[in-house]
């Protein structure tokens, strides 16, 4: 049996999409257990002209420097998507006064 380029193509692309797959899930799954080691709080953010979710995401790692040990942009954004879903249902079209809750780690827990 002859193995076409393209099929060799189709064969190398889909194990690069699984290992892909796989290596995403197993950081989302030690980044939930490295947040769950920590003490989760909320703040507001009022939002001003030019920011981003991902600039926020930013700021707020700047501010509370443990909250990269458990959120990266993906996880920060989506929970931040499903606190604030019936204000802002696209939270990608956060506009310059609107006011977001979004979640920070401060602190180990004892």
């Amino acid at each position: 049996m002859k193995i076409t380029k393209t099929e060799m193509m189709v064969v190398i692309v889909l194990l690069i999409i699984c290992f892909t797959a796989i290596t995403f899930s197993t950081s989302e799954d030690e980044l939930r257990k490295e947040r769950d080691s920590y003490v989760k709080m909320y703040t507001d953010v009022v939002i001003r002209s030019g920011d981003t979710i991902t600039s926020v995401y930013e700021e707020i790692c700047k501010k509370y420097p443990d909250t990269k040990e458990g959120y990266n942009t993906k996880i920060f954004i989506d929970e931040v998507q499903s606190i604030n879903e019936y204000s802002y249902p696209d939270i990608n079209r956060i506009q310059s006064g609107d006011r977001l809750v979004v979640p920070y780690l401060d602190g180990k827990k004892e």
